[in-house]
């Protein structure tokens, strides 16, 4: 999952938007950015481990912004141990060929110290959007985590692991009333593309996106 890899694979696959959201990093992001250049928007996430063990997706408007999440959420993680990188390998920071730069000096896997709340109000401070990951899994999802999707909760969309979904279960998620499309959740190569969601959008700007994911002037996401 290199950035050159990811992009490669990524156009191969006939996407026009990717999304880079590493567990409690962003620091890899604008490599991927780079290697894509021209080929297809890559918008710039996170997937935030809250106290509760819950999955949060934020999307940012920049690579600044989102740093200045990352910067508040690795202050809440352990640092890297003989024992953790033995068991969930190398934190690798590379550039847009794929060169190694060094590593992350905390624990990515590890959940912070940020509640559910707190994540998705420090995702907004920074003009993010803040999405519940992969909710139909029985493990690290809001309705795993607490049983129950909070209505209060602040979250702008949902997203979905797999449209193989009981109809049941789709019925429960449809009726929050959340936006909802499904996603790849892609930790290899062969997995990008594998799940896609078509977006109903002038053009591909991250600006576009939030309205598609907002429903707004004609925009739209997983509709179709």
């Amino acid at each position: 999952m290199t950035p050159p890899n990811i992009v490669q694979r990524a156009v191969e696959s006939g996407l026009k938007v990717i999304a880079i959201c590493d567990h409690n990093s962003t620091v890899n992001t604008v490599a991927v950015q780079q290697a894509a250049g021209s080929a297809l928007l890559v918008l710039i996430g996170m997937e935030i481990t809250t106290a509760e063990e819950i999955h949060v997706l934020g999307y940012f408007p920049d690579a600044s912004a989102a740093r200045r999440v990352a910067i508040e959420v690795q202050a809440t993680l352990p640092a890297v141990t003989t024992q953790m990188l033995e068991r969930f390998g190398h934190q690798w920071i590379m550039d847009a060929d794929g060169q190694i730069l060094g590593e992350e000096s905390r624990m990515l896997a590890a959940a912070t110290q940020l509640t559910l709340s707190e994540t998705v109000q420090l995702i907004h401070q920074h003009q993010g959007i803040a999405v519940a990951a992969h909710v139909n899994r029985p493990s690290f999802s809001v309705i795993s985590q607490l049983g129950i999707f909070p209505q209060q909760s602040g979250l702008d969309a949902i997203e979905i692991f797999t449209r193989r979904i009981q109809p049941a279960d789709l019925k429960m998620i449809m009726a929050i009333g959340l936006p909802v499309w499904g996603a790849s959740d892609s930790h290899f190569p062969d997995d990008i593309g594998s799940i896609r969601t078509r977006l109903a959008v002038e053009d591909t700007t991250f600006d576009e996106w939030c309205l598609a994911v907002k429903r707004q002037q004609g925009r739209s996401i997983g509709d179709a």
